[in-house]
């Protein structure tokens, strides 16, 4: 029998998972409840995998110094985004991780031209009136998407999906990615980070995170170039964004709104409540409400995407265990 550690699911996916691992799969998956236990070496006695759903927790060289120890070489980690982990540190320990990929880039894409939009057409604040039983109309005519341009920075899957969103609308899409994707030509321009600041209406940020490339990419700099009616939209990593200095933009009027599924050092703020968090730029950003908008990472909160992620990890644990390097492999070892 095969033992799985599975941290930091919800109960729909460890549902999902008792469906694909039945007892006749031969593998048992033994559920971690919380973080001390998931870094406790106690957790890992007789473990052959780990299973994390889990996106901020640092995995270092003390983590995967752990697992060495107790003698488990296979990662599967339920999420694309791995800017969590030190790759150099769990290669060096003999630890192969695999991720979940492409999985349903149409989820985050609907949620990011979602807010770009109800951002555009003050549909937040208009709500918020009504809550309020004022039906007065005291908010600037909003513009047409069609009469727009918009800004796409990274034309991934997920990105080119935006694009596309928004060229069927009629507006005047500029794609900023290293690498052009040649079929997107056909409905967006591909051009540089400058054009896109100096020209964008909405700008929506689809970036991997690299740190040492793109940490803080929309800053003070980047907005200081920007239009004063620009509205941004972040659904890829928090650390992409500058908080505090967009915050200060929108006081100062020198953007329009900023909406954001995802903040930097999220762990320490979303699943809490209001009582329970001290960061002073997210106090400062829920107070620009409504210029400024979280949702807490639910961008792939739909039934179809949730499941495609178990599905893909279950994949990964199932090549891992049967000796097979998985498709979605970020650090293949040689034996």
């Amino acid at each position: 029998m095969k033992r799985v550690l599975v941290f930091a699911m919800q109960d729909s996916e460890m549902q999902a998972l008792r469906k694909i691992f039945t007892p006749d799969k031969g593998i048992e998956l033994v559920w971690c409840d919380t973080q001390e236990a998931f870094i406790a070496p106690a957790s890992y006695q007789d473990i052959d995998l780990v299973l994390s759903g889990n996106p901020t927790l640092k995995l270092n060289d003390d983590y995967f110094a752990l697992l060495e120890a107790a003698g488990i070489q296979k990662m599967v980690l339920r999420m694309t985004g791995v800017g969590q982990v030190d790759f150099t540190a769990a290669t060096r320990h003999g630890v192969e991780i695999a991720n979940v990929q492409n999985y349903d880039p149409n989820v985050i894409a609907e949620l990011a031209v979602a807010l770009a939009m109800a951002l555009n057409r003050n549909l937040f604040a208009i709500a918020d009136n009504m809550r309020q039983k004022d039906f007065r109309v005291s908010f600037p005519h909003f513009r047409e998407i069609r009469d727009l341009t918009v800004g796409v920075l990274g034309v991934g899957h997920i990105g080119s999906l935006s694009a596309k969103m928004f060229a069927a609308m009629g507006a005047r899409v500029l794609g900023f990615d290293k690498h052009p994707y040649e079929p997107n030509k056909e409905f967006m321009t591909y051009t540089d980070l400058e054009e896109i600041r100096r020209e964008a209406d909405i700008i929506l940020v689809h970036l991997p995170f690299i740190k040492e490339e793109n940490y803080h990419l929309i800053g003070a700099e980047f907005l200081a170039g920007v239009k004063p009616d620009v509205i941004i939209v972040n659904t890829a990593r928090g650390d992409l964004v500058d908080l505090p200095a967009v915050c200060e933009a929108v006081r100062e009027n020198r953007i329009q709104a900023y909406g954001t599924d995802v903040i930097e050092k999220e762990q320490f703020v979303y699943r809490h409540a209001g009582d329970e968090i001290t960061d002073p730029a997210v106090l400062e950003a829920v107070e620009l409400y409504p210029r400024i908008i979280f949702t807490p990472h639910v961008g792939a909160y739909s039934e179809r995407a949730r499941q495609a992620m178990v599905d893909i990890a279950a994949e990964g644990i199932m090549d891992f265990l049967n000796g097979k390097t998985p498709r979605y492999c970020l650090n293949p070892i040689e034996k």
